[in-house]
């Protein structure tokens, strides 16, 4: 059963893999959108559909700082599990 099963994941010996566009490099910020694109929503003519959008753009963050709030929250959870267990501290000096 095992053997009819895995033969459902094997593909053909002429396969390959499809080609994918991609950007040659990593790109952190897009230019802006063109005019028209910008407040596509606008044209709904919804008032309350237009002040979330407001407030999702002002509250929007990028990709770096969306990383340095996990990677910050992450160091501040470390610093309160390490006050859960004992603290010890010992000095050392020379003796005569």
């Amino acid at each position: 059963m095992a053997s009819s099963l895995a033969g459902g994941c094997l593909v053909g010996p002429d396969y390959t893999a499809p080609k994918a566009d991609v950007a040659e490099a990593w790109l952190d910020v897009a230019g802006p959108p063109a005019a028209d694109e910008a407040r596509w929503w606008q044209t709904l003519g919804d008032p309350a559909l237009d002040r979330l959008v407001e407030e999702a753009l002002a509250q929007n963050l990028t990709l770096r700082q969306a990383g340095l709030r996990v990677l910050r929250a992450r160091a501040l959870r470390g610093i309160e599990v390490g006050r859960f267990f004992p603290q010890s501290q010992a000095a050392a000096s020379p003796t005569e």
